[in-house]
């Protein structure tokens, strides 16, 4: 057997005097696959940081990385030297290329420097080879995209410009670190296949990170699995995906599995899948079939995970977010059952309408020239009271200018959209105070969305001053949706960036739910969550949905959160919907090339195991 490539031996890494990732050791041999994979928090990222020599400065690493051929310590050599084999003998994909990227420069020039800093090529040669490189890595014009700024292309293309540049100096090693978070599946799929490709033509060593199981299954040989900065298991991916031994493991795969629900249709986490025996089993014994009766005697099903330590919670058995607080405001009530004291549309039974919807930009293109860009061809979309819609298809497709539009955010250039008892007019927005009572949204990154110079009681009431309430209505509010979510009423003082990316998303729903609207909307709210934290919030989601009779639009890349979480699915494309339908029924037996294409596209651990 050859020597390896990497050696990592008793390697801790510590802040101050307290120790985050304990003493663990792995190798990877040239041309090896090796996959690491856990909760955020877990210690990926910092591991993959101290093999680089890239920790913050408040932080230590002790024990030893060897890199072949390289002699002394990694841990002990100096910056100047760890800086020579950055981007020469071993480089690093990293999660979100937009930061990455430096954005006054264009791409040719960002892919042609790191050959110029090692000396590798002259300035001509870079460039050239620059543009070769982003041909190698399947960019459709390369000449156009080297000269191109980082915000003029897709999320995808950015990522294979990383790619590129990761892979300039033809390095002994790469590590990727979530490098396909939040892409869409089709374009995560092209990303895979061509790290897949490279890594074999070049014979390179792949130390890939990532929260989602599925894509280690596709991409790796090897699995370290770790859990609060210690490895709990490591094997061949049959091995780990097939017959986990670590209980921590077995939660991953349970709570990653989007078709296992336990007896009450929860999809499990970490936490709950400990109290059923067959979660996290393989394909012949999924955990969907696992019942009750399995389940301990006393054993409790509330979202408990490792994230939960943290102070995240969730809604006490037993009780009901609905009625707990008075409900005094003009708009109509909720009642015991859930349903609101509103009356729904007495002419159809859809909540929803948009007819022949279009939305047109102008795009400045040059001094004396403009672009009109169709962002909606005609969009045909009811949605049912009570329903759950969801909405997929790739970035570009239309998805978010449908969201924007549907919620008022923007006003569509021709068609006619009816939210409730509102007929959105371009005209006259007098509706939009009502419809937006009515309809509420949920954002993707709720860190974003969340102001944080204010604290969550002071965020999840605002929207009821719009409403008139007073301070001690707007107070009762806040506390009803905080226990409704699953957090704490301490959680009422604290402010966005002492919680937890679940938390924050939490928060962020109970800000939607605060105005007692009967719609809504969600806009990509689990793409970057982890698979437990994820599994939480779909149950919240769900829950809510039924306790409330609200009417659910939800978009998402991810085919398989949709399936679970909604009955009726439209696929758009490049501003078009071309097929929509029961999801099961669009999923199973899709008619439309496109669909086919992203079912095919979307990865599973099953598929990947060919079990």
């Amino acid at each position: 057997m050859s020597a390896p490539l990497l050696s990592v031996r008793d390697l801790t890494i510590s802040t101050g005097s307290r120790e985050i990732v304990h003493p663990l050791a792995f190798e990877i041999a040239p041309g090896e696959r090796l996959g690491l994979i856990g909760e955020s928090g877990s210690g990926k990222s910092l591991t993959s940081s101290a093999v680089m020599g890239l920790l913050p400065s408040e932080m230590s690493a002790r024990g030893t990385v060897a890199l072949s051929g390289e002699g002394a310590n990694l841990l002990e050599r100096s910056e100047s030297s760890l800086a020579r084999l950055r981007g020469n003998r071993m480089s690093m994909v990293f999660q979100e290329p937009m930061s990455a990227l430096n954005p006054l420069m264009r791409v040719g020039a960002q892919v042609a420097e790191v050959m110029r800093l090692h000396r590798t090529a002259t300035r001509d040669q870079a460039m050239t080879r620059a543009i070769d490189l982003l041909d190698q890595v399947h960019l459709p014009d390369p000449a156009a995209a080297a000269r191109a700024y980082p915000h003029q292309l897709s999320g995808g293309q950015r990522q294979r410009i990383m790619l590129a540049i990761a892979l300039a100096n033809s390095p002994d090693l790469l590590i990727c670190d979530e490098p396909t978070t939040a892409l869409d599946v089709t374009v995560q799929s092209a990303v895979l296949d061509l790290i897949d490709e490279q890594v074999a033509a070049r014979g390179t060593g792949l130390l890939f990170i990532t929260h989602d199981l599925a894509v280690v299954a596709r991409v790796c040989e090897r699995v370290m699995v770790m859990n609060r900065g210690r490895v709990v298991e490591t094997g061949t991916v049959d091995q780990i995906f097939t017959a986990p031994q670590h209980e921590y493991t077995r939660g991953l795969l349970a709570a990653s599995d989007l078709t296992a629900t336990d007896d009450r249709g929860r999809l499990f986490t970490i936490a709950t899948a400990a109290a059923y025996p067959g979660a996290g089993a393989p394909a012949d014994a999924p955990a969907a079939r696992v019942t009750g009766e399995t389940q301990p005697a006393g054993a409790s099903v509330a979202e408990q995970t490792p994230a939960a330590e943290a102070g995240e919670q969730s809604q006490p058995a037993g009780t009901s977010a609905v009625g707990r607080a008075e409900d005094r405001e003009a708009g109509g009530a909720w009642d015991a059952s859930g349903k609101t004291g509103r009356d729904e549309p007495s002419d159809t039974a859809h909540l929803i309408e948009m007819s022949g919807v279009v939305k047109t930009f102008t795009r400045r293109a040059g001094l004396f020239r403009s672009d009109r860009v169709e962002a909606l061809k005609g969009i045909d979309l009811n949605v049912r009271a009570g329903g759950r819609m969801g909405i997929v298809g790739e970035s570009g497709s239309g998805k978010s200018t449908l969201l924007s539009i549907l919620s008022g955010l923007e006003t569509p250039t021709a068609g006619r959209i009816r939210v409730g008892d509102v007929v959105v007019d371009p005209e006259d927005y007098s509706g939009l105070t009502a419809m937006r009572r009515d309809l509420q949204i949920v954002f993707q990154d709720p860190y974003a969305s969340l102001d944080p110079r204010m604290s969550v009681a002071e965020i999840i009431g605002e929207p009821l001053r719009s409403m008139g309430l007073d301070g001690a209505e707007r107070k009762d509010r806040a506390e009803e949706m905080i226990e409704a979510v699953g957090l704490d009423h301490d959680s009422l003082t604290r402010f966005p960036h002492q919680f937890s990316g679940g938390q924050r998303q939490r928060i962020s729903i109970a800000r939607a739910l605060v105005t007692r609207p009967r719609i809504l909307v969600a806009d990509e709210p689990v793409s970057a969550l982890d698979v437990s934290v994820r599994a939480q919030v779909l149950n919240l989601l769900a829950d809510l949905v039924d306790e409330y009779s609200l009417t659910l639009v939800f978009v998402s890349h991810d085919l398989g959160v949709v399936r679970h979480l909604c009955s009726d699915v439209a696929v758009m494309r490049s501003g078009e919907i071309v097929e929509q339908g029961p999801t099961d029924q669009v999923y199973d037996d899709p008619a439309h090339d496109y669909t086919r294409a992203l079912v095919a596209a979307t990865p599973t651990i099953h598929a990947a195991l060919n079990v």
